[in-house]
């Protein structure tokens, strides 16, 4: 339920920054917008690589 209000609390943005002007479907482009950013930002994150002492399972000498 929250990630629905923040995606229509970006509408009016997208609106005013692009030649739409219908609520409905400027929130369906900011969520996709979201959406696509999450996902791009979880394949970064699988790529850090992190100390062994960070590590789960990692050497504890």
């Amino acid at each position: 339920m929250c990630q629905v209000w923040n995606v229509y609390l970006a509408a009016p943005e997208v609106i005013n920054n692009t030649p739409l002007k219908q609520s409905g479907v400027a929130a369906f482009f900011a969520s996709a917008a979201a959406i696509a950013l999450t996902l791009h930002g979880i394949d970064l994150i699988k790529t850090i690589e992190l100390p062994a002492w960070i590590r789960k399972g990692g050497d504890h000498d």
